[in-house]
Parts: C-alpha cells; sequence; structure tokens
C-alpha cells in the first residue's frame, strides 16, 4: 500500500508540473522508464506532456514510449501513424538501438492489426540491424517474437531457426531466466509439429533454468507432453508439482492438465474435481478445454445424457473461439496463450531501475539510518569488550595480587631464618659446615620459590585471561560452551591447581562425570545457572546434585554452603 501511495504522490506531482508546462528531462524520463512497470501510469503521463516545444528527437521517443505503453496494457493498435514517425527519425539518424526498438514495435502494431507480411517484414529489418551492430539483448527479443510470429503461420521450420536464434543471443549475454523462456518456446514448436521428443527434451532444459514465475507453466507442460507419450507416471509427478507451484495465472492451465491426465488414467472423482475448476474459468480457452474433456470423460464411462451436455457446450465455445482466435484446435491454443508473459523476464533489469530512481530518497535515508545503528552497535559492542577485558585483568590481578603475597611472605621467613643462621655462624654456636649447609638450602628454596611464581603467573593467565573463562562467566554465552571445550577446562583447572583432583576424590564421592564437572566449575567460582546452561541442566538439578554430594561427604546436618566452601579450600 506505501508503494501504490509513492506512486500516487508521484504521479499527481508529475502531471501537475505537466500541467504547469514545466516539462523537464527528468520527468519524461521517469514516464519512459515507468512504461514496464506501470504502463498505465506511463500513459497517462506521456498523453499529458505538451509537445509543442519537444525537438524531434523527444518526439521519437514519445512515440516509442507511447506504443510501447499501449503493447503492454492491451496489445491492441488501430494506427501505425505514431510508431511510423519515430520509424522515419531514426533511420535519418543513425542511432541503432533505438531504430531496433521502433522496428519492433512496428511489427508488434502490424501483428495486432492482423497484417503479418508487413509484421514479418519490419521484424527482419531489426534482426538486420541488431546483427550488424551487435545488439544481442534486443536481437534475442526479436526472434523470439517472430520465432512466434512464424509459428502461429504454422511455418515450424523458420519458427526455430529464430528461436534458436534468439536462444543463441541470450546466451552470449548469460541471461539465464529469459533463456528458460526461449528454451519452452521451442519446446512447443517441437510440440505442435508433433516431435515429441524433442519437445520433452527442450522442456527439460527449460525448468532446468526457470525462475519461480515460469517453472509452474512449464511442468503442467511438460506433465501434458508426456499424457501424449503415455508415461503417467511422471507425468503425475510434473503436473503435481506444477499444482504445488502455479500462481492465479497459471493455475487454470494447469487445471486443465491435471483433469486431462485423469480422464487419460480414468479416475473419475478426481477428474471431475479439476475439470469443474475450468468450466468455471472466465478464460474461454480453459471453458472449452474443460468441456471437451467432461465430454470424453462422460462417454468413458457410458453417461450419454452428460456426453451430451457437454459435447453441445464445448461445440459452442469452440466455434466462438475459432472465430476470434482463427486457430483450428485447442491443443493450439493451449499451446500459444499469454504473450505478454513472455516479456516480463526481458524487462525485470528494467524495472528493477525504475524502482531504484523512485525510492532513491527513501534508500538514502534508510542507509543514513542503518549507518547510525551499525556505528552505535560497534561502540557499544567495543565498550562491551573493553569491560570484558578489564574483568579479566581484574580476575588476574586479584589472583597474582594472592599468590604474590604467599609468595613473599615465604621468602621473607626465609631470609630471616638465613640472618639466623648467619648470626649463629658467627657465634659458632652450630657445627660451621651444617649452618653453611642450610643457608645454601634456603638459598636454593627461594630461587625455586621464584621460578615456581613465574610458573604460577603464566597458569594463571592461561586460566583467567582465556576466552573460555570469561565464555563460563557470562550468562549470555555460558551454553556455547561444548562438552570438548569444558574437558579442557578441566585439564587447564588441573594445571593451575594440581592438588585439586586427588584432594576432591579424597575429600568427595564423585560417581559421575557430571558431578565432577560441577565441582570443577564451582572451583572456577562459576555461578550455579551458568553451570545448568553448560551441562543442559536446570538450576534445580544442579542445586539438588550439590545437596547430595554434600550430605554423602559431609552428613545431612552440614550447613548450606559447606561444599562451596570446601571446594574453595582445596
Amino acid at each position: 500500500m506505501k508503494k501504490t501511495l509513492q506512486l500516487t504522490l508521484i504521479l499527481a506531482a508529475l502531471i501537475f508540473s505537466f500541467s504547469c508546462k514545466k516539462i523537464t528531462d527528468e520527468y519524461f524520463l521517469i514516464a519512459e522508464q515507468m512504461v514496464d512497470s506501470q504502463p498505465e501510469n506511463a500513459m497517462i503521463l506521456l498523453k499529458s506532456v505538451d509537445k509543442t516545444n519537444f525537438p524531434d528527437s523527444y518526439h521519437a521517443r514519445w512515440a516509442i514510449a507511447l506504443t510501447h505503453a499501449q503493447d503492454k496494457i492491451n496489445g491492441r493498435h488501430t494506427s501505425d501513424s505514431l510508431i511510423q514517425s519515430a520509424i522515419r527519425y531514426y533511420e535519418q539518424h543513425h542511432d541503432p538501438p533505438r531504430l531496433i526498438e521502433a522496428y519492433y514495435y512496428m511489427g508488434r502494431v502490424a501483428q495486432s492489426m492482423q497484417n503479418a507480411p508487413l509484421a514479418q517484414e519490419y521484424y527482419l529489418k531489426a534482426v538486420d540491424v541488431g546483427e550488424a551492430h551487435k545488439e544481442f539483448a534486443q536481437l534475442s527479443l526479436v526472434c523470439n517474437q517472430l520465432g512466434q510470429l512464424y509459428t502461429y503461420q504454422y511455418a515450424y521450420g523458420d519458427a526455430l531457426a529464430y528461436l534458436k536464434k534468439a536462444d543463441d543471443n541470450l546466451i552470449i549475454l548469460h541471461d539465464t531466466a529469459a533463456h528458460a523462456y526461449v528454451l519452452r518456446n521451442i519446446a512447443r514448436t517441437y510440440g505442435l509439429m508433433d516431435s515429441l521428443n524433442r519437445s520433452i527434451e527442450y522442456y527439460k532444459h527449460s525448468i532446468a533454468h526457470a525462475n519461480s514465475a515460469l517453472k509452474p507453466s512449464v511442468l503442467a507442460e511438460l506433465g501434458e507432453r508426456m499424457i501424449k507419450r503415455n508415461d503417467y507416471d511422471s507425468a503425475y509427478i510434473y503436473l503435481r508439482e506444477a499444482v504445488n507451484t502455479a500462481d492465479d495465472d497459471d493455475l487454470p492451465h494447469v487445471n486443465l492438465y491435471m483433469g486431462r491426465y485423469f480422464v487419460e488414467t480414468n479416475k473419475t472423482d478426481s477428474a471431475i474435481t479439476y475439470l469443474n475448476r475450468c468450466i468455471h474459468s472466465p478464460d474461454m480457452g480453459i471453458r472449452t478445454g474443460g468441456y471437451m474433456y467432461l465430454a470424453k470423460l462422460s462417454r468413458n464411462n457410458r453417461r450419454y445424457p452428460d456426453y451430451v451436455k457437454f459435447q453441445t457446450q464445448y461445440e459452442s465455445l469452440r466455434d466462438t473461439l475459432e472465430s476470434r482466435l482463427h486457430t483450428q484446435t485447442i491443443i493450439a491454443l493451449q499451446a500459444l496463450y499469454d504473450y505478454q508473459k513472455i516479456q516480463k523476464l526481458a524487462t525485470k533489469a528494467g524495472n528493477e531501475r525504475n524502482f531504484v530512481l523512485r525510492i532513491l530518497l527513501i534508500v538514502s535515508i534508510s542507509a543514513f539510518i542503518i549507518t547510525l545503528c551499525l556505528s552505535f552497535i560497534i561502540i557499544k559492542i567495543s565498550r562491551k569488550r573493553q569491560r570484558d577485558a578489564e574483568a579479566q585483568k581484574e580476575v588476574f590481578r586479584r589472583f597474582h595480587n594472592l599468590e604474590m603475597n604467599r609468595t613473599q611472605a615465604q621468602i621473607e621467613i626465609n631470609m630471616m631464618r638465613v640472618a639466623e643462621l648467619e648470626k649463629e655462624l658467627v657465634t659458632a654456636k652450630k657445627n660451621r659446615d651444617t649452618i653453611l649447609y642450610e643457608i645454601n638450602l634456603l638459598g636454593l628454596a627461594n630461587i625455586w620459590i621464584v621460578k615456581a611464581l613465574e610458573e604460577q603467573e603464566k597458569a594463571e593467565k592461561e586460566y583467567y585471561c582465556s576466552n573460555l573463562y570469561l565464555r563460563l562467566h557470562n550468562d549470555r554465552k555460558a551454553h556455547t560452551v561444548t562438552a570438548q571445550e569444558l574437558e579442557l577446562f578441566i585439564a587447564l583447572t588441573d594445571k593451575r591447581y594440581p592438588n585439586f583432583r586427588p584432594g576432591l576424590t579424597t575429600l568427595l564421592k564423585v560417581t559421575s562425570h557430571e558431578d565432577l564437572c560441577i565441582c570443577y566449575l564451582l572451583k572456577a567460582k562459576v555461578r550455579k545457572a551458568n553451570i545448568g546452561r553448560v551441562l543442559k541442566l536446570s538450576r534445580q538439578a544442579i542445586n539438588n546434585r550439590c545437596r547430595k554430594l554434600s550430605d554423602e561427604a559431609f552428613g545431612a546436618d552440614c550447613l548450606p554452603g559447606t561444599l562451596d566452601q570446601v571446594i574453595k579450600d582445596i
């Protein structure tokens, strides 16, 4: 709804500008670019233009744009004077891409006016210009349309030649999606030539490249070809997938093919279900096919009153249909429906550019807001990382200071003992050699204490400053710790506290691996809620296990928190 309101406001603004005769190149460019995506609005804009001050180049572009819009809306044209003026201008001024476009729409106008030879003449002119100037994109469009024209005239050999030329140009352009449409048209043409195997081969190639808009119709037509080949199992697979993926445009044709499948396999109830949908379709061709297959089904089941009723309806609709479309059979109608859909993908890139132009301001504002939000998030994450780093440093600093104080106290005790021994040495109260030996022993002890402190500092850094330790204490990240990482953390704890495991097994009756993990995490002062997240257990389950360990080790009358304190002191 917002998109519709936006387009309406743009349209109103442009019409107001045109009414004031303030026509600018930008407005005219917008009108041109709206033709593919909004042909009705584009036609209103183009017809509102005051052309009195237009240069000849704008007149020619205006004529092509208006013809294009008319062709997109209903494909009906009553005069070729408008597009002829554009042809005259571009034939005089060397502009191959525009000239191809003018020739192409002249062919569309002639085809609409039932003048196939004239349409063919201009399509061929467009092909000559496109081949001479390597305009592959427009050449593929013209060749595809020329192939369609030859198909309508039953000139299937010529139709195949131009459809394959269109396919070759799309391969050069690497336009995979449009390639699927042309492959589908080639498959249809082979089907009309009764070359069933070649038709099926090209349908399968088309499915491999088709997008979601094209795939249902290709699947349905391939299923219909499989019915012709009496391969009913494959037919059902393709038709079932077509039913599941079809949109409102394709569903009536899919229902008709599915109804035919059930008629051929004599599944009466299913056939009636699908064919009843067909006879209520607004599309006359679908209704005609539905009555035809219902009549066939009634005849096969010997329900002759129903057969007479459906056959009468079928013949009445068939005669009306043939008079309108100048066709001989329903199959020809089914194979050649919906020309406008063929052009949808060919104009997709242009539609996307038009949309970008219309919402450029919105995109700019959105980009600014997104940039602002990202900057805020990045700053917030950066500050969070700084706080986490400071927290890590604080934990390390606290434990390191504790170890330093304890070690320094031991060194001071040793030094005091050395001083006492030196005094005794002076007074010769003890044997001189014994005193010197004890002094040397204490000196070595101090050296080993310093080395042990260095090793301890290294182990503390590895333990307290690890990313794993931080995640275990982070409420939002504790659940990400894997079983392998938990085993690594236990190994780090054993390295940091080498006497912990022996003391633990001596004091507590740890019988399960989970209980062992709980004790190690309690040693690291991990909150019980986070222990539950790591072990995928509830907090109540963790409390129950801790209580059980405490009761078994210290008795049921022990104080709460005894287990935590004991583990801390080991």
